[in-house]
């Protein structure tokens, strides 16, 4: 599969997106509908109709709560968390899996990120975007490796830890290669008008 460039996600750089993607988590699960997944999820919890705007508003009032806004998308699901993590969490996103891919990009906004690829039940990929370093571990699919090389914006090293170049941390756009990402191993394309426009199936649970 071509993976496409990073540059067909450089929307999240306008000005008029409307979309905080530098804290936030976006995963997206193929092969599945939103109450499918939202019967996967803790039991306990509200469901709600959101904007994006009023997911942005919940988080700000419910800090205590997990707040993911859903979205289907062809036979997928987009699941968008602002200031959320939960699709970095193995325990809950592995039974999303099942049977299925799940692609996760997370950032923090104090310099953390990661992307998770998870595949029937397993976690196939785990790294950090935003650290152009490192990324020897044999445990990467090379296929993904290779994929990153098509997207640009980031990298992960195929090679030795000695070897590694020195980083060029002009060069990297984290947020956008790991969306691109994300299509690669989904096939679904996010856009700002789908996260930005769109009715989220919202769906809330007390945090740990």
């Amino acid at each position: 599969m071509t993976a496409p460039h990073w540059t067909e996600y450089a929307w999240v750089d306008d000005a008029d997106v409307g979309v905080e993607l530098a804290v936030c988590c976006l995963s997206v699960a193929t092969k599945i509908t939103v109450d499918e997944i939202i019967g996967l999820l803790p039991s306990e919890h509200e469901s709600f109709s959101a904007s994006h705007d009023d997911l942005d508003d919940r988080m700000m009032e419910q800090r205590d709560m997990h707040l993911v806004g859903l979205l289907q998308v062809g036979d997928a699901v987009v699941l968008f968390e602002p200031n959320g993590y939960m699709g970095q969490e193995l325990d809950v996103m592995g039974p999303v899996s099942m049977g299925r891919d799940v692609a996760s990009y997370y950032y923090g906004g104090h310099g953390v990120s990661g992307f998770r690829w998870y595949s029937n039940g397993e976690l196939r990929a785990d790294f950090e975007p935003a650290q152009a370093i490192g990324r020897d571990d044999p445990e990467i699919p090379r296929a993904l490796i290779a994929a990153t090389e098509e997207i640009g914006g980031f990298w992960l090293f195929d090679g030795e830890p000695d070897d590694l170049p020195d980083p060029d941390w002009d060069s990297l756009h984290t947020i956008e290669g790991s969306l691109a990402l994300c299509e690669w191993v989904t096939g679904v394309r996010v856009t700002k008008e789908l996260l930005r426009d769109s009715t989220y199936q919202g769906w809330a649970t007390p945090a740990p």
